[in-house]
């Protein structure tokens, strides 16, 4: 069985521009969106100056075909109260040149992408290392026979209890949960997607 969702519309009180988006579950949960300018007129005006609102309850692929009709790239182009920075639907990733210059402005703003030492980590995981084959053969032959103690094992596991299901639509990853935040910016959220064969 699909997992239930909703649609949800978070409007500022104060100016009335609003972002529309698709959370999974019955219940918001503490959840307020995941965009860039959303986030930053939070920031600016308060939480207590927002609403959150549920449109409409279904299964995940229901309401994002919902969430494809309503944010539209017209709509996010032409309509200065919207929020979004993306087209709604699976992925979300319509996304116009104009769009992308704002998304660009918005990001450059944003200290978390100021923080060079936190770019050059991400940068360096994400080209990873490549290994001679002597030196892979180096690091094999050193893991053969290596047996780890209880705690050890218990520590592992201790930390993988502590890992969180996120995904953006289309991908699921396990993170620590102090990493949320980070992943929210990139339109991650909380749950894991359920594929099924169907068979026939």
């Amino acid at each position: 069985m699909e997992q239930v969702a909703h649609l949800y519309r978070i409007e500022n009180k104060t100016n009335g521009k609003y972002y529309i988006g698709k959370h999974n579950g019955w219940e918001q949960n503490g959840y307020w969106g995941s965009g860039l300018k959303l986030n930053y007129s939070i920031k600016k005006y308060g939480i207590e100056n927002f609403t959150y609102t549920i449109l409409c309850y279904g299964t995940e692929s229901y309401i994002y075909e919902l969430e494809k009709k309503l944010v539209t790239l017209e709509l996010i182009e032409n309509d200065e109260k919207c929020l979004n920075l993306m087209a709604g639907g699976f992925g979300g990733s319509e996304i116009t040149e104009s769009t992308k210059l704002k998304l660009s402005k918005a990001k450059k703003r944003h200290s978390m992408y100021k923080n060079i030492e936190r770019n050059e980590k991400i940068r360096n995981a994400l080209l990873g290392t490549k290994l001679s084959e002597e030196r892979k053969e180096k690091i094999r032959q050193k893991a053969i026979g290596r047996k780890q103690s209880k705690e050890q094992i218990k520590n592992r596991i201790d930390k993988i209890k502590q890992l969180i299901w996120i995904n953006n639509g289309s991908i699921n990853y396990r993170i620590l949960p102090n990493l949320f935040e980070e992943y929210k910016e990139q339109g991650f959220v909380r749950g894991q997607i359920i594929k099924r064969k169907i068979n026939g």
